[in-house]
């Protein structure tokens, strides 16, 4: 449901809100402005390929996070605090590159993000986390090689460091919330069995 209002919300702002508005940028003065554009920039994309390019790939992932987590609220939140962790991750890697990007636009940050949570979660079958683990491992290889290649400027335009960022942060709120869910007695567990 919330992916599918994220789809729509940034379907919508590509007819009616110029990218440029939506935008972050990092050597901008901090000013209310700036301060939206840390939400906006995940919402909005630079053209409808970009659009369907961060929901294809990201479609499979936010469904499966959205069933796991049970909240609305909370895929939100998982949403929301990946893209802000890939949104830093980038503005931290920008110290180091030739060619900066300057700025970021797109969800694909907090894709990502999404993308590592579902993976690092995925507890089904020991097959499925042995795939999961494998296709996590290949993501952030491919990710930190990406983004080692923006750093030593061999690539340009594209946030890779954006993407790791994101994804690491998803893979740590779904350690986070295992650890947690395992502290936790669940209602079978706290009641005593009669013999």
């Amino acid at each position: 449901m919330i992916t599918a209002l994220l789809f729509v919300v940034g379907f919508l702002s590509l007819f009616f809100i110029d990218p440029e508005i939506t935008a972050f940028y990092y050597n901008r003065p901090v000013n209310f402005a700036w301060l939206v554009r840390i939400i906006t920039h995940m919402v909005s994309h630079a053209n409808l390929p970009h659009l369907l390019g961060n929901f294809v790939f990201g479609l499979p992932f936010m469904l499966y996070s959205e069933y796991k987590l049970k909240s609305h609220v909370k895929f939100l939140k998982l949403f929301f605090y990946t893209g802000l962790a890939a949104l830093l991750g980038q503005g931290i890697a920008e110290q180091f590159m030739p060619l900066q990007v300057g700025g970021v636009i797109g969800s694909s940050g907090a894709i990502f993000g999404i993308l590592g949570f579902a993976l690092a979660s995925a507890d089904e079958t020991k097959w499925v986390r042995l795939l999961a683990l494998a296709t996590l491992g290949f993501h952030i290889f491919n990710q930190g090689l990406l983004t080692w290649y923006s750093i030593k400027g061999l690539t340009f335009g594209i946030a890779f460091a954006a993407h790791l960022a994101g994804m690491l942060a998803g893979v740590a709120i779904a350690l986070i919330l295992r650890r947690r869910n395992r502290r936790r007695p669940g209602p079978s567990r706290s009641r005593k069995r009669r013999p």
